[in-house]
């Protein structure tokens, strides 16, 4: 709609025949149709807000948590992130402090074991898409 309306301003000020317009008019109306560009901008992104708002609402009134949407939406391969999925998978009980140790080498051993990965202990592209499930 906002585009819409862009588009027919534009071409408004073009077929009004702006080329035998004087500087100082042709300047005043580019200034309004700037204007005018910035207040659409402001708008559409209201809109665009106000969409987000109700789809979020739609989710939490749907049962569905929206940052549970998001997180794994982001989920990143990070060391934290592996053992919290790890953790949550059942394969490991240690501290969540980043640190690939021990623990957490054998924690992702026995998962890439139980989920038919090759075990190797190290969360490549097969290992991060089957263990991101539980972030």
């Amino acid at each position: 709609m906002v585009k819409i309306i862009l588009i027919m301003i534009m071409a408004i000020v073009f077929l009004g025949g702006c080329a035998t317009l004087n500087k100082s008019t042709k300047d005043t109306q580019v200034k309004q149709l700037e204007s005018e560009i910035a207040e659409l901008k402001t708008q559409l992104q209201q809109k665009e807000d106000q969409i987000k708002n109700l789809e979020e609402e739609l989710n939490f009134k749907d049962g569905t948590s929206s940052y549970k949407q998001e997180a794994y939406r982001d989920a990143r391969l990070t060391r934290r992130n592996i053992q919290i999925a790890l953790q949550k998978s059942g394969f490991y009980k240690g501290p969540i402090d980043g640190v690939i140790g021990y623990t957490s080498k054998k924690a992702i051993k026995d998962f890439q074991k139980a989920n038919g990965l090759k075990t190797d202990g190290i969360v490549g592209k097969s290992t991060w898409q089957k263990l991101k499930k539980y972030l």
